[in-house]
């Protein structure tokens, strides 16, 4: 019974995780490299190496004098795993009667997609911090046409910043396409060789930023994959529960559990997951925000 019961947790897990990864949009677009590091539980701190900076000198060519040397020196930028994710749901007699198929489509679909979305409210949080603040360029909702001049000056902004012109984004709300869509500097592409939510999102590419649609996005935002970091890892599994298992995948990971809840005399489901958000460089990201 009790091989049975942890391959039958390992479908629901690998069942669960292929959900979560088609319903997240913004985790897809920051840098995630720092997953690979993670170990522990909450309020775990994962330290991302910055790359040091060095300017050259010169000399002539007649000069005797000793050259000077510098240091190379790295800093690391904390991410703070402070977050534990989660959807508990309790079931029924009638509940347990389910088969996996129906369980993935009635019960574990919708616990997936609360957690996907608290993960992309929680790195929304962050991202949107860009366009409060006030160095944020301002774009009017009554002249759509202010929409491109404006992303005009977010490059032109980045451009100055030294950011590189490869790899830029623009994650943009609904109102803002909505004024996009109505400036004639915009021609929609039909597809962009992006899969799952990725694509669904992906609204066209100009000046140099491939354009996102999020519901969670204030304005709009641009940015570089290391402008922000999500980390995401799937909790240990308790010696406690009848059934339990991890999933990890494309970056993702979650845990599901399934156990017997005495005080109710129902079934559990939680599905759940840890994560911490962190702006990794306010230099790589510009945000923009609409005013009437």
């Amino acid at each position: 019974m009790a091989d049975h019961s942890f391959n039958l947790a390992k479908v629901y897990a690998q069942a669960a995780l292929p959900l979560l990864t088609e319903q997240l949009v913004l985790g897809r677009l920051v840098f995630r490299d720092a997953e690979r590091e993670f170990s522990g539980g909450v309020g775990t701190v994962v330290n991302i190496r910055k790359p040091g900076a060095l300017s050259a000198r010169e000399t002539t060519l007649k000069n005797n004098s000793p050259i000077t040397t510098d240091t190379v020196s790295e800093g690391t930028i904390p991410v703070q795993i402070d977050k534990h994710i989660y959807s508990a749901v309790d079931l029924t007699e009638e509940d347990t009667n389910l088969n996996v198929e129906n369980f993935a489509a009635q019960i574990l679909d919708p616990q997936v997609q609360a957690v996907a979305d608290k993960i992309e409210a929680n790195l929304a949080v962050e991202i949107n911090k860009q366009s409060a603040l006030a160095g944020a360029v301002s774009v009017s909702k009554a002249n759509p046409a202010n929409a491109y001049s404006a992303l005009v000056d977010v490059a032109n902004i980045m451009d100055k910043g030294k950011i590189s012109r490869s790899g830029r984004m623009l994650v943009v709300s609904p109102d803002f396409l909505t004024l996009m869509l109505k400036d004639p500097n915009l021609t929609r592409v039909d597809a962009s060789g992006e899969s799952g939510a990725l694509r669904d999102a992906y609204v066209n590419q100009l000046l140099g930023f491939k354009i996102y649609m999020s519901n969670q996005v204030n304005g709009a935002v641009a940015f570089t994959r290391e402008a922000f970091s999500l980390v995401v890892r799937a909790p240990r599994k308790p010696e406690g529960v009848a059934f339990a298992a991890s999933a990890d995948g494309n970056g993702y990971a979650l845990r599901v559990l399934r156990d017997y809840n005495t005080s109710t005399l129902t079934d559990r489901s939680i599905v759940s997951t840890l994560m911490g958000v962190t702006t990794l460089d306010t230099n790589r990201a510009v945000g923009l925000k609409l005013i009437a």
